[in-house]
């Protein structure tokens, strides 16, 4: 009745602990979807701002690339005004003889060729010479003179105020001679004006931006007039937004606004030199949409992920959590003395080696005790400390947890190796046959716990050994002597060092004495504490409490004599330090057993 009420508190505690899990789960799957959706949203705003400063860059790079260029041609324009051809053809054509006229328009029309390859931005170059009647083209034409053209230009001036005219949907770059406001003379001599090419200007803002469904125009406010690709609801869309009142009045600016029904990002800046705004536009789908499908993804998989969580859950409570309960219990029992005890498993895995080796440890223990009442009565406390130290389930929880902790990351690896050093372990602090045992057996069980403490601390603590090069499995020692000191140095002086830690086993052995001393570097022991473990070591009264360095010393004591036993002092790489001192002499069962 008692074991199936403490099952049954067992079991409700271990069912909580199993909710908390899941719910635990459940809640970091959580946390990393709106993490991911954290990140998403913040990828996007970035992506987006990225796209924009790059847009804003290329935009405002091509606008100044455009204004020195038209400065170029123009330049190239004024340089052509003392042209000797021109000035005669304007000024004396009539008292030329016409094959003169025709050889200087000719040279003309040479020279417009040449300045054509100036810039590729130039579509046309046309001399308008009213003296003559006559137009020369750099498309080697000379053809009657256009007065509506040459009417439409003469009063414009590319050298001052704006130099680009839009008229007749063309853009214009002239230059009269004489120049307005530089001449007195109001008679128009000659005229350069140089025709922009559009399609180039074009192919230029096309190549601006790559992104599908994208692009740039170009915009005169004053004419309406628009150079760029796209549908026609694109381009008007564009021009009532720069005439907005919105806009109106900005110079240059980088949002979102909707076009034809559909979100873009734009980018726009206005030229005070050359009259125009220059606007490029991305579809923000371009941009967001891959965004957009990855935050679904992730959606998805955080569902996924949820699915996937809560079978790994009940997989475990099937595989790993009912085997641990079982075994739980079972050290339940034993803790309240019930050595009559065993566990069954069928399948041969870990746990049904661990099951075994239970096993025969409660057997070995059920021995032990017979052995310890029978036959070593005069040893009684010392030796029951001893069994109190050996039946030790908190180190076993803490492994099979391990284990637990391993198994549920898959490491079957480090589960299989751990499980042996475990079983090793317990089979050596079980065996009760014998009272002592050679050296070298343990200092192998001691390695082997050293094994089991660098599985759960890692790479915290170090553990450093200095043997000299005798033979010990000639030497015969008492059993546990040398792990409880090492379990003293994890368990009170590195617990809470979080790295760096280091425990120093030296050995010394001659024909005479055994030395052994294990130090450490952790938080050591103060003045009053150290000189009170010092006392009860002098203080052989059986009455006083114990301790595992308490335990050893009077075990050491009661079978060598004085001055065996063990020591305590500051160490001197900063903690504890516990020496060991066994004199042999006169002891024959030392050297005189041979062990297998």
């Amino acid at each position: 009745m008692e074991s199936e009420e403490m099952y049954g508190r067992v079991g409700k505690y271990r069912f909580s602990l199993f909710i908390k899990l899941l719910i635990g789960l459940f809640l970091a799957v959580i946390s990393l979807y709106f993490f991911g959706l954290f990140i998403n949203i913040w990828a996007a705003n970035d992506v987006r701002q990225m796209i924009l400063d790059s847009t804003k860059q290329q935009v405002y790079n091509y606008l100044d690339s455009l204004e020195k260029e038209v400065e170029r041609i123009i330049k190239v324009q004024t340089e052509y005004l003392d042209d000797s051809d021109i000035l005669n053809l304007g000024r004396v054509a009539e008292v030329m003889y016409d094959y003169e006229k025709i050889e200087r328009m000719l040279r003309v029309m040479s020279q417009l060729n040449m300045i054509k390859t100036v810039s590729s931005y130039i579509e046309n170059i046309n001399i308008h010479i009213p003296l003559i009647g006559r137009t020369i083209s750099s498309k080697n034409e000379i053809r009657q003179l256009d007065t509506e053209e040459l009417n439409a230009l003469k009063s414009y001036t590319s050298l001052h105020g704006l130099p680009i005219i839009w008229w007749n949907e063309r853009l214009y770059l002239n230059v009269p001679f004489p120049v307005p406001k530089l001449s007195y003379s109001q008679e128009l001599i000659f005229d350069i004006s140089v025709e922009l090419s559009q399609s180039m200007i074009k192919k230029d803002l096309s190549n601006l931006i790559f992104y599908a469904g994208s692009g740039a125009v170009i915009i005169n406010k004053q004419t309406g007039y628009i150079i760029g690709d796209g549908n026609n609801n694109i381009l008007s869309d564009i021009k009532d937004y720069l005439s907005s009142d919105k806009v109106k009045e900005v110079k240059e600016g980088q949002e979102t606004a909707k076009f034809d029904n559909e979100d873009f990002l734009i980018v726009y800046k206005y030229s005070e030199y050359l009259d125009l705004t220059l606007l490029a536009f991305i579809p923000q789908k371009q941009i967001l949409g891959p965004l957009d499908n990855y935050k679904r993804l992730s959606l998805a998989l955080s569902g996924l992920s949820v699915v996937i969580v809560i079978f790994f859950v009940i997989w475990t409570y099937k595989m790993v959590r009912e085997p641990l309960e079982c075994m739980v219990e079972a050290f339940g029992e034993v803790e309240k003395g019930n050595l009559n005890i065993s566990i069954n498993r069928k399948n041969n895995d870990e746990f049904g080696y661990l099951y075994e080796q239970f096993n025969k440890m409660v057997k070995n223990l059920e021995s032990l005790f017979k052995e310890t009442y029978e036959q070593k009565i005069r040893l009684k406390n010392a030796e029951l400390k001893q069994l109190q130290y050996q039946i030790n389930p908190h180190f076993l929880y803490n492994s099979i947890f391990l284990i637990y902790r391993m198994a549920k990351m898959e490491d079957y690896d480090g589960v299989i190796k751990l499980a042996e050093h475990l079983g090793y372990y317990y089979q050596f602090i079980t065996r009760s046959d014998r009272d002592v045992i050679p050296l070298q057996e343990e200092i192998k069980h001691a390695k082997n716990y050293v094994e089991i403490q660098n599985v759960r601390f890692g790479d915290r603590i170090k553990v450093v050994w200095q043997q000299d090069e005798r033979d010990y499995s000639r030497i015969m020692v008492p059993r546990l002597i040398l792990q409880p000191l090492i379990e003293n140095a994890y368990q009170h002086g590195l617990k809470n060092k979080l790295k760096d830690g280091e425990i120093r086993i030296k050995i010394a052995t001659d024909d005479r004495r055994i030395s052994i001393s294990i130090e450490d570097n952790g938080v050591g022991i103060d003045n009053e504490a150290l000189l009170k473990l010092q006392d009860k070591l002098s203080n052989m009264d059986e009455e006083i409490e114990t301790t595992a360095i308490v335990n050893i010393h009077r075990r050491l004591r009661i079978k060598y004599g004085y001055p065996s036993g063990v020591t305590v002092s500051r160490s001197q790489i900063g903690g504890f330090k516990a020496a060991i001192e066994i004199f042999l002499e006169g002891d024959h069962d030392v050297s005189a057993i041979d062990c297998r």
